[in-house]
């Protein structure tokens, strides 16, 4: 019993001693804890120009900071800007004037500058210890499925209850959509994307546009910008090894194939649904979406399930003009209903048409339907006469010369191709298509304000970002024949002669 009570004494007594200490050693080396401190807010402030160097360099490369790194930044500049520097300067002033007449120094505030510059020392020191990071961004796969234009049609309903239905059956691997050049195949494609993200369907959705020249190196890249998987290989081969690893993940994907027009070798790509055993594992939750002009082709491609595209009915074509247009009564009812039915149930001919026509007077009305029963279009594949006059009508509607050059040099390009606009600035500026332009500055200027008035027409599409176009295979189409019956060129696959 002697024994505990003593250690216990010894214990309580060490306990105090230690204490005591450290109350006496904050007395003391006041000046130099003040003066750690002070060095430590300095550290603390480089280590944030640096993270935050590497933070802005991160934004301009459009990489996502991580949110640790954010939370740090936040947590520094809270303690910064709480200027405990500053307020123990103040305090320690005051704890070197003297009491009691000036015979000794102010104890009681030496201790508190003292100590509670030591605790906020060891509070930077962790702040200091958490900012050493390896990495402060990450690249975020790109959102390359943005839907715009999709219009809840009953023609269209019908067919999106269907492929959603269908990509949720665990059977069914591969779904397609098939239905006329125009029709919104690929619209309704994008509606599909944007709905299984919302609804948790799948984890992750990429988008490729395959087109009837198919690129497999570009639809891996797509495909791979999409996920954000960053390719090691250079080779084709290469590639699809890695990508068929990356789709083996237990995350569920949904692949968008755009545009087929013959059969893809999703093997040569790196989408592989060979090995039965893999079907029972992650890779069963890889899925893949079509669109074809061609039944025969989706069924070449082994789809489960497919759905036609229907084109509008009479009254759903009036509601997509008259969204465009405004208010079509009395006088214009009839003119509108006429115009419609030359579009042929296909939104993009419709769009054209309205957009033309928007804002425009009944006696343009009647000029464009004089028009549009006088044309002798083109033979164009797969196109209605209607259709072809249509698009060439709001083609002679620009009314400005500049902006049906640059419609027809879009046309020049590779079906579903990416434009920039630059190089459409380029061309126009060295073929001197743009009267009164004198510095690339002006020319830039009216080329942004000529592509706005395509977009607005319908005859150009949003590229992959602000600096691209896209035009329409059925506009291209168009524009091909135009270019070639007005400007005397001959036409050879995508080549122009």
């Amino acid at each position: 019993m002697v024994s505990i009570v003593s250690s216990a004494a010894s214990k309580v007594a060490d306990y105090t001693f230690g204490v005591i200490k450290r109350g006496i050693g904050y007395i003391i080396y006041v000046d130099s804890n003040v003066q750690d401190l002070k060095e430590q807010v300095g550290n603390l402030e480089d280590a944030r120009g640096r993270v935050q160097h590497s933070v802005d360099r991160a934004i301009r490369n459009a990489e996502k900071i991580e949110a640790d790194v954010l939370k740090w930044l936040a947590n520094v500049e809270k303690k910064l800007t709480e200027n405990v520097e500053e307020k123990l300067k103040k305090d320690e002033e005051k704890a070197k004037k003297k009491c009691f007449f000036a015979l000794c120094p102010n104890v009681k505030s030496r201790y508190q500058v003292s100590k509670k510059a030591v605790e906020e020392k060891h509070a930077i020191s962790e702040l200091l210890e958490q900012g050493k990071f390896n990495k402060v961004s990450y690249s975020p796969p790109i959102e390359g499925v943005v839907t715009k234009g999709y219009k809840a049609f009953e023609s269209r309903t019908t067919a999106l209850k269907g492929i959603m239905e269908a990509l949720k059956e665990s059977s069914v691997r591969i779904v397609g959509i098939y239905g006329m050049a125009g029709v919104g195949k690929t619209t309704l494609a994008k509606e599909v994307a944007a709905r299984v993200k919302e609804e948790h369907l799948f984890d992750e959705v990429a988008m490729t546009i395959v087109t009837h020249n198919p690129d497999i190196r570009k639809i891996q890249g797509e495909i791979a910008d999409m996920l954000g998987l960053h390719y090691k290989n250079e080779t084709v081969s290469g590639r699809a090894i890695e990508l068929r690893e990356r789709l083996k993940t237990d995350k569920k994907i949904l692949i968008v194939l755009d545009d087929l027009w013959q059969k893809l070798d999703l093997e040569e790509v790196g989408i592989s649904f060979e090995d039965q055993a893999a079907k029972g594992s992650s890779i069963a939750g890889c899925k893949i979406l079509l669109t074809s002009r061609s039944l025969d082709v989706l069924r070449l491609m082994h789809a489960e399930k497919s759905f036609k595209v229907e084109i509008l009915s009479q009254e759903e074509s009036m509601i997509l003009f008259a969204k465009t247009v405004g208010d079509i009564s009395g006088d214009y009812e009839r003119r509108a209903n006429e115009l419609v039915k030359k579009c042929e149930g296909l939104p993009v001919a419709i769009l054209a048409i309205s957009n033309a026509l928007k804002d425009k007077d009944l006696t343009s009305w009647d000029d464009a339907l004089l028009q549009l029963r006088r044309s002798n279009p083109s033979n164009i594949e797969g196109m209605q006469d209607n259709v072809y006059s249509t698009i060439e009508l709001s083609y002679k509607w620009l009314r400005n010369e500049e902006a049906q050059s640059l419609f027809l040099i879009c046309g020049l390009h590779p079906q579903s191709f990416d434009i920039p606009v630059f190089d459409l600035l380029q061309y126009s500026f060295g073929l001197d298509l743009l009267e009164g332009i004198y510095t690339m500055e002006e020319a830039r200027k009216r080329i942004d304000a000529l592509v706005h008035k395509l977009k607005a027409s319908s005859l150009l599409l949003e590229g992959k970002g602000y600096e691209w176009v896209k035009m329409h295979d059925l506009i291209r189409d168009v524009s091909i024949s135009i270019a070639s019956k007005n400007k005397g060129m001959w036409v050879i696959r995508d080549a122009i002669i």
